[in-house]
Order: C-alpha cells, then structure tokens, then sequence
C-alpha cells in the first residue's frame, strides 16, 4: 500500500499544477520505473554442501521500456519488455553463498481506455508475457532442474494516464505476473512516462498540405 503514495502524489501535484490536452490516437514509445512484490515460497537449496530451506525476499525493482499503438479513443495495443532485480534468498543457514533468481518479461498485450474529461485515461492491459528465469545452481541442481527457464503467463494491468501535452502523458500503472516458477505471482506499481507522435493540431505525424 505504501508502494502508491508518492507516485500517486506526484500525479495529483503535476496534475494540478500543469496545462492539459488529449492525447490523440496514434503510434508511443514510452518507459517506467517502479517497484514489485513477489509470492514466491520457499525452496530446498544447498548451502555448503548441505541440504538447506531458503526463501526469496518480496521486494524487486522493474524497468519496462514499450511500443504501442493507440487506434482510437478506445482501443490499441502494446508491445514491451521488462527487467526485474535479482531477488536474493534468505536463510537461517549461516552461509556467505550467495542464492538468487533472475527474472525478464517480453509482453505484447490488448489496450482498453475510457477518457474523462480529455484529462485523464483510465485503461486496462491484458495478454500473454513470455517469461525467463535464471536461479542459482544451488537452487536447479538439487530440484534437478535447468538453470534457465523460459515460459508463458498472462499478465494484465490497470492504470490511469494524464495528459501533460498532447505528445506526452504519464501514467500510474499496477501490474500483476500471473504465474511465475519461483517467484509466484509478481505485482508491480510504476510511474511511466510515454511520447506520442501527433501533431498537436492536425493530428497523427503531419499535417496535410
């Protein structure tokens, strides 16, 4: 719950302090930053040489960098990546053996928006992400398993993007990894940032002679 106070107060700040305009439908690129919880349980690891029970601490960092395309008011879709912060593992095992999961996502997903005002957009994203993982060896080789791993699991978000101009809108976006092998389900909270490439008065690209 913390994770939104200060991204939602940046958005309540800027958008009452800034001129704003409707983003028209068009081609974006666009980033965003923030941070990430994750369900993962404990896993049987071998430390020193022993068989020993460790557990992912629930606190990550992701960048995610996206393409879209925004074919009305309404409707569009979007294509991105993202890349999280090794998650390291705790355990009661006094042990200077380092164990951590890697995790990356390719989505490409289904864009829904409802415009209030030309102010704000609430939107909502679904569709599938390819996942990859990487765990310690300490982890795959006693379970057995290969040190990489690649996967697919839905993802879906809900977001509200203001308008600071019509070429740039920033968004406040909760996103949730359905299903992941060590790492659970993965919610995320960001702040994004995206340039959209219309004319501000004649529309997508250029205006017509």
């Amino acid at each position: 719950m913390k994770s939104w106070i200060m991204p939602c107060a940046l958005l309540i700040f800027i958008a009452t302090t800034i001129d704003t305009y409707a983003t028209s439908p068009g081609f974006y690129l666009g980033a965003m930053a923030g941070l990430a919880r994750n369900s993962g349980k404990e896993q049987l690891a071998r430390l020193d040489g022993e068989p020993t029970i460790v557990e992912p601490k629930d606190r990550m960092g992701a960048f995610r960098l996206y393409m879209g395309y925004r074919f009305n008011w309404w409707a569009g879709w979007e294509f991105g990546g993202t890349i999280y912060t090794p998650v390291e593992y705790e355990s009661s095992f006094d042990s200077d053996t380092s164990i951590k999961t890697g995790l990356a996502t390719i989505d490409l997903v289904a864009v829904g928006y409802v415009s209030i005002a030309e102010l704000f957009d609430i939107f909502g994203k679904i569709g599938p992400a390819v996942v990859y993982e990487r765990a310690s060896s300490n982890i795959t080789k006693l379970a057995d398993d290969k040190s990489h791993r690649i996967g697919i699991t839905p993802t879906f978000s809900l977001g509200v993007g203001y308008n600071l101009t019509p070429n740039w809108l920033l968004d406040l976006t909760w996103t949730r990894l359905v299903n992941t092998k060590y790492l659970g389900k993965v919610d995320t909270v960001s702040l994004g940032i995206s340039y959209h490439f219309v004319n501000r008065y004649c529309g997508q690209f250029l205006c017509d002679d």
